[in-house]
């Protein structure tokens, strides 16, 4: 990262505090949720749920959502970063040739056909919606709530429906499939897989289609697609990695996969640092809030997450700087209430905060 001192700054002392003491295995999926699953597993909205909510009308799509493994996964071990207002896991895509296609249109289907599916599928969604009312007066007050969740999924699925609709009939951006690799696939050589979902990241970002994203590289204990990833680079995989550090040599090969993957963020920096924002003055990254980490320190600990921030200046962000917090008196929370404030957002609070982290600012 080093050619992009001037535009990042890390982080240390955040975490969550209700996950600091659990076990360790089931903190990513509240690493954007802030959610307490300490005693029992539960989640809440993740923070680029609560931005595709407040802004996400003002683009073709809302959110994003992406991963190296795709779908939700399992509760503890999911294989999405993002949950719905009602704390349930949003389906990732990992496929770019499906990503591209989502973004900027579906190979050989027309405009009408994919209105009648839209049609189609928001017919299936009232009759499910009006088969639950019909069941909802005989179940218990636990199995209500459950259903009550459900509808609510269902109902949030309605919503993105309206809105693809309602983009529907707006010009598509122009963008030659050609340039992408689209037969990357994560099976192959990770560093040519994670380079094509960062392009489609780029171009989603310059197109403006969307201007809430999410990319889990790896899911949690690296026991899906990601766990084979250091292998690209004649290593143990990832879990094997990251348990052999107490050995001979253990860290210097973890080193070598951690700079491989800061490298692949830093490609990321790269190409929209030197992009010009086609709507406003200055780079795409000048006008884009990055931020890379993850929920552990080392292997089982929710500690002292490693996180790092990129780009944003427009936004007021300041770096070239490593920034050392309290971990007792700091909480991530904290800094999800200032990245929402500098898009413009109005937030008092998110999960567990108490108050906002003005030290990553000008």
């Amino acid at each position: 990262l080093s050619a992009h001192r001037d535009e990042v700054t890390i982080v240390s002392g955040l975490s969550h505090p209700s996950m600091r003491s659990s076990i360790a295995h089931i903190t990513a999926d509240s690493f954007l949720t802030g959610a307490d699953s300490s005693k029992v597993y539960n989640n809440s909205i993740s923070l680029d749920q609560v931005i595709a909510n407040r802004i996400g009308h003002r683009t073709r799509f809302p959110s994003l959502t992406l991963s190296s493994d795709g779908g939700v996964g399992a509760p503890g071990r999911t294989q999405t970063l993002s949950f719905s207002a009602s704390g349930r896991p949003i389906p990732s895509l990992a496929q770019p040739r499906k990503i591209f296609n989502r973004l900027f249109g579906v190979e050989g289907v027309s405009r009408d056909q994919q209105r009648r599916q839209f049609g189609r599928d928001r017919s299936v969604l009232d009759h499910v919606l009006e088969e639950t009312r019909a069941i909802a007066r005989q179940l218990s007050s636990e199995d209500a709530r459950r259903l009550d969740e459900y509808t609510s999924s269902v109902r949030e699925i309605e919503r993105r429906l309206e809105n693809a609709d309602r983009w529907l009939d707006a010009q598509v951006p122009a963008v030659n499939k050609d340039d992408f690799d689209l037969n990357a696939s994560p099976q192959g050589d990770a560093q040519d897989y994670i380079r094509s979902i960062l392009d489609l990241i780029y171009i989603a970002l310059v197109t403006d289609s969307t201007r809430s994203i999410t990319y889990q590289i790896t899911s949690e204990d690296a026991k899906g697609i990601g766990d084979r990833f250091p292998k690209s680079l004649g290593l143990a995989a990832h879990h094997a990695l990251s348990h052999g550090t107490g050995k001979e040599g253990g860290y210097e090969d973890w080193a070598r996969y951690d700079r491989f993957l800061a490298e692949q963020f830093a490609y990321l920096i790269d190409r929209l640092r030197h992009t010009e924002d086609p709507l406003q003055q200055g780079s795409i990254l000048d006008h884009t809030l990055v931020m890379y980490g993850c929920s552990t320190s080392r292997t089982h600990r929710a500690v002292n997450y490693p996180i790092v921030l990129a780009g944003g200046r427009a936004m007021n962000y300041r770096h070239g700087r490593h920034l050392r917090l309290d971990d007792s008196r700091q909480r991530l929370s904290n800094l999800y209430v200032t990245m929402l404030r500098q898009m413009g957002i109005e937030a008092d609070s998110f999960a567990d905060s108490t108050g906002s982290l003005d030290q990553v600012l000008a």
